[in-house]
């Protein structure tokens, strides 16, 4: 069986009247932890904290982004020399980070630059010294690893597993190839289609040329992408990987309605986004 782009379908544009986590998960957004609602534009929404415990703010969050050193806010004020390592997620939102009592994770062998999936308890507001949203107390920090091309002129990080029960990895990690050529790319096909579907698609800063191939087998669809983006005046950089969508139609409800609302919104090019980086 082969699904089409009806059965795993991108999320929805954004409803600009979205403003609280009701909106959000009425409209129905990922809700992350318990009290925490994210939209495709990367706005985060958190649940009020009930009267019965109103000083409880924080929530469980999942967030993913890159290990940078914080930007201060005042730019002119005298620097502490070194780094105050935080994180800056997908969305250009910088968070302080600290670790949990009952976390085995450390900042200490993690560098910045380096891409990383986080949960924890996020408090919001600012910090006095260091731009953020708020501060994450550390529970688990899992970094992304590192492949490079056969030459070593390009690296990207992927992670070892995807945030997902029900869109698995098949030919992971994605491979990279680099060829000579000027970028082009004509919209053609099917992804049916022996040779696939292609489409040309601004990803963030980049343009990519997207070759999508479908094939179902065993109760499941196989879908293959490749991705090619220009790297300097006349190179092209590939990655080819394959993902595994198992049909929603095998599981009985409410794993069914799990799995159908899980593979709608899960999203590729966000997940090559934040593989490739930024140009």
């Amino acid at each position: 069986m082969v699904f089409s782009k009806r059965d795993i379908k991108e999320p929805d544009s954004e409803d600009p009247s979205i403003s609280s986590y009701e909106d959000c998960i009425a409209a129905g957004y990922k809700a992350i932890g318990s009290n925490q609602c994210k939209t495709p534009s990367g706005k985060r929404f958190i649940q009020a904290s009930s009267e019965e415990d109103p000083a409880n703010d924080s929530v469980e969050v999942e967030v993913t982004g890159e290990l940078v050193c914080l930007p201060y806010w005042d730019s002119t004020s005298p620097h502490i020399p070194g780094c105050k390592v935080g994180l800056l997620d997908d969305y250009n939102n910088y968070f302080v980070l600290t670790i949990s009592d009952s976390s085995n994770s450390t900042l200490d062998q993690t560098t910045p630059q380096t891409r990383v999936e986080i949960s924890g308890k996020f408090l919001p507001g600012s910090d006095e010294k260091y731009r953020s949203v708020g501060q994450i107390e550390i529970e688990k920090l899992t970094p992304w690893k590192n492949i490079s091309s056969e030459d070593g002129s390009i690296t990207i990080q992927y992670p070892e597993q995807l945030d997902s029960n029900y869109v698995k990895t098949v030919d992971w990690p994605p491979e990279i190839q680099i060829t000579e050529g000027l970028f082009s790319c004509t919209r053609t096909g099917k992804e049916s289609n022996s040779t696939g579907e292609v489409d040309k698609r601004a990803i963030g800063e980049r343009v990519y040329c997207i070759t999508t191939q479908t094939e179902g087998a065993a109760g499941s669809l196989y879908r293959q992408y490749k991705y090619v983006f220009s790297k300097g005046d006349n190179e092209l950089v590939s990655l080819t990987f394959s993902l595994q969508y198992p049909h929603c139609e095998n599981y009985d409800n409410p794993e069914k309605a799990s799995c159908k609302a899980e593979q709608q919104k899960f999203n590729v090019d966000e997940l090559v986004k934040g593989m490739v980086g930024h140009p």
